[in-house]
């Protein structure tokens, strides 16, 4: 276990939180809001969904124009 436990804002951005885990060599960050805890990001998650947000948006567009006529 670490000595330090980090912790982000509810409403800090996705990549100040990925900023402070690659800084702070963790993998996983707990998220607070008004001092209460309210979720946990970890690094393997993040990158799953950024992978898929990436894939989705280079794929729906060229589907859409691929199929133009079913729109």
């Amino acid at each position: 276990m670490t000595p330090n436990i980090y912790v982000i804002n509810v409403n800090k951005r996705l990549i100040d939180a990925l900023n402070v885990m690659t800084e702070k060599h963790i993998r996983r960050l707990p998220v607070e809001k008004d001092g209460i805890l309210v979720g946990m990001l970890s690094s393997r998650r993040v990158s799953q969904n950024m992978k898929y947000s990436y894939l989705r948006a280079r794929a729906i567009p060229k589907f859409r124009e691929k199929f133009s006529s079913f729109w």
